[in-house]
């Protein structure tokens, strides 16, 4: 296994390998019948689209689209794919890369079957314009080069901020915006395709619609070593900070939290940065208040986002992840290669069980998932004592009155917090 994706929407998991071959599947469907019908080998079925795929090595990284109908599918040759999932059928390869893809994301975008941006070691970046031709199910695209790699070098990591918007507004255990003025900047930044590129030098904010746009570059930090990959992800947040649009940056052992508003024209603002113990090797919010910082060897470490404190970690071996996945298609200004990671983690829908949004993590054992306890849970092991402390109702109830007030260490501890006061007090009454 090579990279891991996930689907919000449709609850899929991907896992691409050395041979070209994507795995998809539900990680819920009933053992049997049932969870053989739900799983399919993309690229393995024979005729032109295997003899392809086998052509194009090993997967490198990949995508789901917001609906979760269609994978972008990025190899070590250079080729992009688009695969029907339900059908398990090729919609489209291209060959405009002639490097490995290291990135691949879809953007939100509604009329034709979507935009997506494709990165690869060579340090172009091209946007790729979807059109479904329903009778032939055949995508045609137009393909726009954002950046040639002549200056900015290697791009590991391209991140549009569409796909946090859109887990928001569907209520994907992300917090809600609370005004109006709020509402508008998550607008403005889906609907101008508001998407951070990252390179080895920095980050480099865009706007894609309704012509591309660099709004600005925000540079490695001074303490961070020459060569190291950044690993990013966005957020909806509602927190005192007033920003609401976030992009939480791991680059080396720093990691800082951006503030982004991009209404109007574009302003970027540092709202926090903290130090790591170890290199970060990936980075992924959970229900969009809790920061996971991965370590090359495994090590999971859910943070408050604005002070760094850790408030749980899942160590390396406990959860059978063991050393992350990685390629090494991005070399350094030395033309040493780095391990890239950016394909080893991801999050995807809730977990039946808990209603908590699931990590995925790819390592050397396979795949294995992750959640925040639910807030009732949590309450549920302390009152019972299962958590080391003196249980009981009181401390339980206690505990749940620091969640819901939002006491930042706590409320990064959890997941399905009780978003109304009505909901709190009858979840709350013994």
């Amino acid at each position: 296994p090579a990279c891991v994706a996930a689907s919000a929407a449709s609850g899929c998991v991907a896992v691409g390998g050395s041979t070209g071959v994507v795995l998809v599947g539900l990680p819920d469907a009933p053992h049997g019948e049932a969870a053989a019908s739900s799983t399919k080998l993309l690229g393995a079925q024979g005729g032109a689209a295997a003899s392809a795929t086998a052509a194009a090595g090993a997967v490198s990284c990949m995508a789901f689209d917001p609906s979760g109908e269609m994978l972008l599918v990025g190899h070590a040759s250079g080729q992009v794919a688009v695969w029907d999932v339900s059908r398990g059928t090729q919609l489209r390869r291209g060959t405009e890369h002639s490097a490995a893809i290291t990135s691949a994301a879809f953007v939100r975008r509604g009329g034709s079957a979507g935009v997506a941006l494709t990165a690869d070691a060579a340090g172009v970046v091209l946007m790729h314009a979807l059109t479904l031709n329903p009778f032939l199910k055949r995508l045609t695209a137009k393909v726009d080069c954002l950046l040639d790699g002549k200056k900015a070098g290697p791009v590991p990591l391209v991140v549009p901020a569409s796909l946090a918007v859109l887990n928001a507004a569907d209520g994907g255990g992300a917090p809600t915006v609370s005004s109006d003025e709020d509402a508008g900047t998550l607008a403005a930044a889906q609907a101008r395709g508001v998407s951070a590129i990252c390179t080895l030098r920095g980050v480099m904010f865009v706007r894609l619609f309704p012509a591309v746009e660099v709004c600005t570059v925000w540079n490695r930090p001074e303490a961070v070593r020459e060569g190291a990959l950044p690993y990013a992800a966005w957020r909806v947040a509602d927190d005192a900070s007033g920003v609401p649009l976030q992009l939480a940056v791991a680059w080396g052992k720093v990691v800082t939290v951006l503030g982004v508003d991009a209404r109007g024209g574009f302003a970027l603002m540092i709202l926090a940065t903290w130090e790591l113990e170890a290199e970060a090797a990936g980075a992924v919010w959970l229900e969009g208040r809790s920061l996971c910082v991965l370590s090359a060897g495994g090590r999971v470490s859910v943070r408050e986002p604005m002070s760094g404190a850790e408030v749980a970690a899942l160590c390396e071996g406990i959860g059978g992840v063991g050393d992350l996945a990685y390629h090494a298609h991005v070399a350094n200004a030395f033309g040493n290669p780095e391990r890239a990671s950016q394909g080893a983690v991801c999050v995807g829908a809730a977990g039946p069980a808990t209603g908590a949004p699931r990590m995925y993590m790819l390592g050397a054992r396979g795949v294995s998932a992750a959640w925040l306890r639910p807030w009732d849970e949590l309450c549920a092991s302390v009152a019972s004592g299962e958590d080391g402390v003196d249980g009981g109702v009181g401390a339980a109830l206690a505990l749940a009155s620091e969640i819901a007030c939002a006491e930042p260490l706590r409320v990064s501890a959890c997941a399905k917090l009780p978003r109304e006061p009505r909901e709190l007090a009858a979840r709350m009454t013994p």
